[in-house]
């Protein structure tokens, strides 16, 4: 699953690749997790122990590729997407979300992964006011933008990169949907 503004998580319902408008800004853009090592990790590993094996997410995505028929996995692009995983996703929710992602049945789709994984966040109240506020707005706008925004699946993004998002859903209907893409691009998430 690819992490997009359209989606997170399509996720993210935190996913086919986001092509925001990069040309506008918003003050500090740039979302950091908590805790995730972000754009700066030396690879695509992931610290995951596996049956007592490391996982490595790209290699096991391409092993999965591989055994269901899905094509090839770009080893860039599986970086890339690693990268905007660890700068957007909570660092609690990040390997369980990845191994989830890689390793599971042919059949199962990964917003299933994303459903599970944030089903916790159900009862968050910093949660369920932000996809309170952005279906409010969401309705207030005419359904201006994709209702994949206001989703709980938000949960499990760090508090930096929600409060970035609820600053958008802050904004006049027609910068709403601009500023999402603005702060998945910031985070690497194209």
């Amino acid at each position: 699953m690819r992490m997009t503004s359209r989606g997170l998580l399509v996720v993210c319902a935190l996913v086919v690749g986001c092509g925001g408008k990069t040309a506008e800004t918003i003050a500090d853009t740039g979302a950091t997790g908590d805790g995730a090592t972000g754009a700066d990790a030396p690879d695509a590993a992931i610290d995951t122990r596996l049956d007592g094996a490391a996982f490595d997410y790209c290699k096991a995505s391409a092993d999965r590729a591989a055994k269901c028929g899905t094509g090839a996995v770009d080893p860039a692009e599986c970086a890339a997407q690693l990268s905007c995983y660890r700068t957007i996703v909570r660092s609690s929710e990040l390997d369980p979300l990845l191994v989830c992602f890689a390793t599971r049945e042919c059949t199962k789709k990964d917003d299933q992964c994303v459903a599970d994984a944030a089903s916790k966040y159900l009862s968050d109240p910093a949660v369920q006011a932000y996809v309170k506020a952005c279906n409010e707005k969401r309705t207030a706008c005419g359904g201006g933008f994709s209702d994949d925004y206001c989703g709980y699946d938000h949960g499990l993004l760090t508090d930096d990169a929600r409060a970035k998002l609820k600053a958008c859903v802050e904004r006049s209907c027609a910068e709403v949907s601009d500023c999402f893409d603005v702060v998945f691009t910031a985070a690497g998430c194209r």
